[in-house]
């Protein structure tokens, strides 16, 4: 590509790439305001569409597109949070609030000795300095 120097071994990868550098997509969703250059971009996007809301919430009617989106949502009217903090008294709804959870007791070295004021990233950390103590 001339503009931005990637490669393709042929010429139609090529132009469908260079085409991405170009103001102009014709193509228009009719159901939200995306474009795209290419028919083919426009279809495989409008596919989503149909999926979008198919596994629908019986408490409040969201729809998700897929069921594992639906059932985490669900949580959320159940109260139900299966992933607790091994380190803490926290659990959370999703695995990926969880990680998110545990990575901020090693950043900020939450468990702090009550006799030297020294952090530690994890409950069994501190305990095993208390002992040295």
């Amino acid at each position: 590509c001339p503009q931005c120097e990637k490669r393709f071994e042929d010429e139609a990868s090529l132009s469908r790439h260079r085409a991405a550098h170009c103001e102009e997509r014709p193509f228009l969703c009719g159901r939200c305001d995306r474009s795209f250059s290419w028919k083919e971009s426009l279809i495989i996007h409008q596919r989503s569409h149909a999926q979008e809301r198919s596994h629908k919430c019986p408490d409040c009617g969201r729809g998700f597109s897929r069921s594992g989106n639906l059932l985490v949502h669900q949580r959320v009217h159940t109260g139900e949070r299966p992933f607790a903090c091994p380190q803490c008294d926290k659990s959370f709804c999703n695995k990926a609030n969880l990680i998110t959870h545990k990575k901020l007791h090693r950043r900020y070295k939450t468990f702090a000795c009550p006799q030297c004021r020294l952090g530690f990233g994890s409950q069994s950390k501190l305990l095993l300095h208390q002992r040295a103590h």
